[in-house]
């Protein structure tokens, strides 16, 4: 924990968090925003160093805190931004300090959002270390391709919603937003903001994609328009470098909360002469939901870079329209691909390279842990890891199940209260959690084997929900 004077410190980077009305995709919504707008302003920091950031909740009536997705603030824990967990909630009309401790090695990819109720869905925004030295992957520029959801309901409603008892689902996503854009599939009463999001590149050059899942809910597919099916080299997973790995099929599939970066090598002037065009769409389709919903975003190369910069040309069609989708969908997406990835990213260099992955062998894990994630049914809906569910408040239908500590875990400890000291033999002996502190406490040096298993759903009487649905997990830190 630091201490600063508060009469000489600077912070290096302030947030305002506001709400208002706002129109977005072609919608009037109320909205949590970071800055005064969507996404939330670029945050590029520095390498092997400590950034300071000042988060300043304006809002009047809600709390708020962020979260710095990917950092592993081993060194800065309170700085997490989780709400009872490492810090108590910013109410309205104060400011929080936060610590980003970002060492040498964790150059990347990364997004900050807020972790109270269903702010984030809006208050996101693209977070990128950049490297100390030059990067291992040399490029002619790089593009962030943010992916993130809209809703017509405010946050407010849908947080009723799925609180209440019975549950009162708000739906699939209204449309999938590439960098803030996006047409709503529900009515558009603004025509000013019911547009695609346009990615401008060069021809015959070579461009880093940021991906950058935001989503609260989808699990989406991205795919590029006449470019093939090894379009993308995937060389960087969640803040690390990988060896290049070409993604499958030309797609890139993103949960919630995952990070790409992948390398496009875009056409020559003489290939898009062949096919008599300068835009492409790129499609996205959410999965593993009860139905898909496709949005769109253009991928647009320079007109002058070509010599097509004078209206007379007729090397090229004209732009695609910006305001509306295709008639037909021009991408013929596959289904899930089920293990995306999952056994082609080796780490780029070091030991872990060396030893083709860096993990333990089978014969160094000393224990087991296995985490049950299930959604649990009784009127409302909730997800439990192995029984345990966390709650960030004390409101809602089925508050008395949820996790919630009287103080954050985090200051807790810091005051060495002992009700929030986890018993580790107790938990050895329940499966690896401890049923008091309902926590996963481990032993430094411990070699962990966690198994997650997907149990889909489970109801009060036993039977069984009828749900099955995609839940992302992500951990924090070089341990894993």
């Amino acid at each position: 924990m630091h201490l600063h004077d508060a009469s000489s410190f600077t912070p290096d980077a302030v947030l305002h968090i506001s709400v208002r009305n706002i129109s977005i995709g072609g919608i009037n919504r109320y909205s949590t925003l970071i800055n005064d707008s969507l996404p939330a302003p670029e945050l590029r920091l520095p390498e092997g160093e400590v950034v300071w950031i000042r988060v300043y909740n304006d809002m009047t009536d809600q709390n708020t805190t962020i979260h710095w997705h990917g950092l592993a603030q081993a060194a800065s824990p309170f700085s997490d931004g989780t709400p009872l967990a490492s810090q108590w909630p910013i109410p309205p009309q104060h400011f929080f300090d936060y610590e980003l401790q970002l060492p040498n090695g964790s150059a990347g990819t990364y997004f900050y959002h807020s972790h109270v109720g269903f702010q984030a869905v809006t208050a996101a925004g693209p977070l990128i270390v950049e490297d100390r030295a030059a990067p291992p992957y040399q490029t002619d520029g790089e593009r962030t391709v943010f992916v993130h959801g809209l809703w017509n309901e405010t946050d407010a409603q849908v947080e009723q919603g799925v609180n209440d008892n019975p549950l009162a689902w708000p739906g699939e996503t209204n449309g999938i937003l590439i960098n803030g854009k996006t047409i709503s599939d529900s009515g558009v009463v603004d025509d000013a903001t019911a547009g695609l999001a346009v990615i401008e590149v060069d021809p015959a050059s070579t461009y880093r994609l940021r991906f950058v899942g935001s989503t609260a809910l989808s699990y989406t597919a991205l795919a590029f328009e006449a470019h093939g099916a090894d379009v993308l080299r995937v060389v960087e997973a969640d803040g690390h470098y990988t060896q290049p790995a070409p993604a499958p099929e030309g797609i890139i599939q993103i949960g919630g909360g995952q990070r790409f970066s992948a390398l496009l090598d875009t056409k020559s002037c003489d290939e898009l002469r062949d096919l008599g065009r300068l835009d492409f769409y790129i499609q996205t389709e959410t999965r593993e939901r009860t139905y898909s919903v496709t949005n769109y975003a253009i991928l647009r190369y320079s007109a002058d870079a070509c010599g097509s910069g004078n209206s007379t040309s007729t090397d090229f069609a004209d732009p695609l329209p910006t305001d509306a989708y295709p008639a037909q969908k021009p991408i013929d997406m596959p289904p899930t691909i089920n293990g995306y990835l999952d056994y082609a990213l080796r780490p780029l260099e070091g030991a872990e390279a060396e030893a083709g992955s860096g993990f333990p062998s089978a014969a160094e894990v000393t224990r087991r842990v296995v985490l049950n994630a299930q959604v649990f049914e009784d009127g409302y809906y909730m997800w439990r890891d192995s029984n345990v569910s966390w709650g960030d408040s004390a409101a809602g239908a089925g508050a008395s199940h949820h996790t919630v500590p009287y103080a954050p875990y985090l200051v807790g400890l810091y005051r060495n209260d002992t009700a929030y000291l986890p018993d580790y033999d107790a938990a050895v002996a329940n499966g690896g959690v401890d049923p008091r502190t309902q926590t996963f406490p481990a032993r430094i040096g411990e070699v962990l084997e966690v198994v997650i298993q997907n149990l889909g759903a489970d109801s009060r009487t036993g039977a069984a929900a009828g749900l099955v649905d995609v839940h992302p997990f992500h951990a924090h830190g070089g341990h894993i």
